[in-house]
């Protein structure tokens, strides 16, 4: 099967082209990549071995460190591999210790956590959909009565909309003398 739906490639057509993807050869394509870049860092690998005691020639022509693929400083690669584990729609972009999770069954290269930590950081769409801990609150500017002035010289005005109708009205008007802590309210209808 090769993973498309025939049909006769118009958009929205009844018998458009549906590209299904398959998770097994997006991993897999992405490991003959890591492989052929392991085959242009040879000398690069070697330094590692010397540095990262871990790091062996597991089959005999790749590099692996433990059970898992060693990628090369190559960082359009290294952003391949993460995107794979944060960007895509099933993935769900976890956050850095879920997405490094993710990844250390499957690849290793040194200061991964540093590479994924910044990768993260830089998501927009990470960032967007972040819930804000620290908000900025606006100053509260009170409102201070000015001294000697008759009822009703200062005033502030508030509409509450958008409400049930009741009585045919569906907002409310409140009025407040700002040297009296009554307000007036009038209840006015939809149109103003």
């Amino acid at each position: 099967m090769d993973g498309s739906y025939p049909g006769d490639g118009q958009p929205g057509g009844e018998n458009e082209q549906i590209q299904v993807m398959d998770w097994d050869m997006l991993e897999s394509n992405l490991d003959s990549k890591v492989k052929l870049a392991q085959y242009q860092g040879q000398k690069q690998l070697k330094n590692w071995v010397k540095a990262f005691k871990q790091i062996t020639l597991a089959d005999g022509t790749h590099w692996y460190h433990g059970n898992t693929l060693v990628v090369v400083a190559d960082n359009t690669l290294r952003r391949g591999v993460t995107s794979l584990f944060h960007d895509q729609l099933t993935a769900g972009h976890p956050g850095i210790s879920k997405t490094l999770q993710l990844i250390q069954p499957y690849y290793w290269w040194p200061n991964m956590k540093a590479f994924i930590t910044e990768y993260i950081r830089g998501c927009a769409t990470c960032q967007m959909n972040k819930v804000n801990t620290h908000p900025s609150h606006p100053p509260l500017s009170p409102i201070t009565p000015i001294k000697n002035t008759r009822p009703f010289e200062t005033i502030a005005m508030d509409f509450i909309t958008k409400l049930l109708p009741s009585g045919g009205y569906d907002t409310i008007l409140i009025i407040t003398d700002t040297d009296c802590t009554k307000p007036q309210c009038s209840c006015l209808a939809k149109r103003l």
